[in-house]
């Protein structure tokens, strides 16, 4: 909705208002939006160490 609201021609101010959100966190959202379009929303696993769970493991847990 929010970034529906910059189309539409209001600030980001109000725009975050719309969308419930922080005005930071819209920044960000339109920069991301602008490199990647709309794939730049979906949050991606982040990368770092492995998991110190098995897949037998994950298993018995669930």
């Amino acid at each position: 909705m929010a970034l529906a609201a910059i189309y539409d021609g209001k600030n980001r101010t109000q725009a975050a208002a719309v969308g419930l959100m922080e005005r930071q966190t819209l920044r960000d959202w339109v920069i991301r939006f602008n490199e990647q379009g709309p794939d730049g929303l979906v949050n991606k696993k982040p990368s770092g160490r492995p998991s110190k769970l098995t897949a037998e493991y994950r298993k018995e847990l669930a």
